[in-house]
């Protein structure tokens, strides 16, 4: 196997590599297509000739006839042409006095029935024809042979435009064939050379072709590979009927059983089908055509087997430097890197990819490259979408996220084409939703605590709520001979376990128990300096971090610290600095 990336020799069939091998028909080619030349019937000429051929076929047998009207056609319009002027007049005079006749008639019958109304017309009409004769043989005179003529040119302008020309190529008066232009010509001659290139040597034939333009039908006309074996016939060289491989363009050899070319063709290409095949095919231009082949041009089925399943490239690997890359390996060979990886799955692999690891950078490629398309199911996650709420029952700049996103999957139904393993292209044909996704809610807080704005009567409208229900059993203020910081809170009855809310959304910012006397207490931060606090709880039911929202239930009243009976002791700081509660309650 070659690994330097070219091309080997090896891969052809025995009989093409004959470099002594001398053409003996080389001579017909040359002297036949030199006859032709490259430019043998000049646009100019083809109309020429398909001009003349036209007055040979057709004008010819009417060439008197059609003179005779011709000339007497011009001589009237020539005539008519000069009295047109002179007489231009009196036509327009007549028919206007016709004008005048049947407008009379119509005011001299008005009040008859219709019947009689039209005798009168008809009468008057031919009357005015019979009076005037000289006026419509004028007419007539002037028209004809303009008709004529315009006739004339329109048939002799479709017959020479839908008629086919071609030219005929003879040899020792005897056609060898039609063909349409010059460039069948080409192709063909380079068909004939790929045939015979191989010939050892034999007696040279000379042809000296001729040729002619002839009107034929289009479906005479041969193409390129029948002229190709037109011209092989005349090299009595030995030759067989039999099928040839053309690959790109290419001959690569011809086997004389019919059918057998194709045959291993098909069965290449069924290797590669599965269950989940849409289509395979040839990368390459793949043709089989039949015709005559020189003997030494017939090869075995086993060569052409060969060279069917047969490989044109080895393996290329690179070995991994230190401080190499995938994506620099990548560029440096100047593939994309999808590729690279493709022919080296795990170069992702920190374990694998390392100093003296070996990276295919280039496949062996088979001498016909194959195109697949398969289809395949896979499934594909749907991302969840995130959708914002805004809420007053939260701090401003708070955040919280009230349902966790969760993506969904959907299965893919996908026609996926690969030549020679290497994906080329993916086309989704159909999708089905397994799972939907659940939208992330995220609320988004806007409540703004005012400690400046006063309603005139002492009280602030902050949008506190009082965090429990019951009595204020102390105020704030001095008591018992001390400041007493916030307001107690109680309940007839008794408050333990009564629930405790938050005045306002806000985050936790303290939720355990305070040493200092405040018992299991709760600290909310509300922005712009302003915290809650709430203390001797029994239970607490938050924790630091928390993000709470105006109502939420953040613990349970309890007398745990320095505390007589059960109570809620509620505060409320600006900037750290205990405020009356009452001015900022409802």
């Amino acid at each position: 196997m070659s690994t330097d990336g070219k091309r080997s020799d090896n891969t052809l069939p025995a009989h093409l590599k004959n470099d002594n091998a001398q053409n003996s028909f080389l001579s017909v080619l040359y002297s036949f297509f030199i006859a032709l030349g490259s430019n043998t019937i000049s646009n100019v000429k083809s109309i020429l000739k398909g001009l003349k051929l036209f007055y040979e076929l057709v004008l010819k047998r009417y060439e008197k006839r059609v003179v005779v009207n011709v000339k007497r056609g011009f001589r009237k319009l020539k005539r008519g042409v000069t009295k047109l002027f002179a007489q231009l007049v009196h036509p327009f005079t007549k028919l206007k006095d016709g004008y005048n006749v049947l407008k009379n008639i119509t005011l001299e019958t008005k009040g008859m029935s219709f019947s009689q109304r039209l005798r009168f017309f008809f009468d008057s009409f031919f009357d005015g024809i019979k009076n005037n004769k000289t006026l419509f043989r004028r007419v007539m005179n002037y028209l004809l042979p303009i008709l004529g003529v315009v006739v004339l040119i329109t048939v002799v302008y479709n017959t020479v435009t839908t008629t086919t020309y071609a030219v005929n190529v003879s040899y020792n008066d005897e056609i060898i064939g039609y063909v349409k232009n010059e460039s069948v010509v080409d192709v063909a001659a380079q068909i004939v050379q790929s045939r015979l290139v191989y010939l050892d040597d034999s007696e040279q034939v000379t042809i000296q072709p001729t040729y002619n333009v002839e009107v034929m039908d289009e479906d005479e006309c041969m193409d390129e590979y029948q002229l190709a074996d037109a011209i092989i016939s005349l090299s009595g060289d030995d030759m067989l009927e039999a099928e040839g491989l053309y690959v790109d363009g290419n001959f690569y050899g011809a086997l004389s059983d019919v059918g057998v070319i194709q045959s291993e063709l098909d069965s290449y290409l069924d290797t590669f089908k599965s269950e989940d095949t849409v289509s395979v095919g040839f990368v390459n231009d793949v043709k089989v055509v039949p015709g005559l082949y020189l003997t030494g041009n017939i090869i075995t089925k086993e060569e052409i087997t060969n060279l069917i399943r047969g490989e044109v490239e080895g393996s290329v690997y690179y070995t991994v430097q230190d401080g190499d890359t995938p994506t620099g390996i990548a560029d440096d060979y100047d593939m994309a890197y999808s590729t690279l990886k493709a022919l080296n799955p795990d170069i992702e692999n920190t374990d694998v990819f390392r100093a003296g690891y070996q990276v295919l950078v280039k496949n062996s490629e088979p001498f016909l490259q194959v195109q697949i398309t398969k289809s395949i199911v896979y499934t594909e996650e749907i991302p969840y979408e995130t959708v914002k709420t805004e809420s007053k029952e939260y701090a401003s700049g708070t955040s919280i996220v009230t349902q966790k996103g969760v993506n969904g999957q959907k299965e893919i139904t996908a026609n996926v084409t690969y030549v020679n393993g290497i994906e080329t292209e993916r086309e989704v044909v159909g999708s089905k939703i397994i799972s939907a996704a659940t939208d992330e809610l995220i609320t988004i807080g806007t409540a703004v605590i005012n400690v400046t704005s006063s309603t005139g009567s002492g009280r602030i409208s902050s949008g506190f709520i009082w965090p429990m229900s019951g009595y204020v059993s102390s105020e704030y203020g001095y008591r018992w001979g001390s400041r007493h910081a916030g307001l107690d809170i109680a309940r007839y009855g008794g408050a333990y376990g009564a629930p405790i809310c938050a005045a306002a959304g806000g985050t936790v910012v303290y939720a355990t128990y305070n040493a200092g006397g405040y018992g299991k207490l709760v600290k909310i931060d509300h922005g712009n300096g302003v915290q809650t606090w709430y203390a001797h709880c029994s239970q607490l039911y938050v924790s630091a971090g928390q993000v709470v929202s105006q109502g939420q239930q953040i613990a349970a009243a309890g007398a745990t610290g320095n505390a007589y009976g059960a109570h809620l002791h509620f505060e409320v700081r600006i900037n750290g600095v205990a405020k009356n509660p009452r001015s900022y309650l409802p």
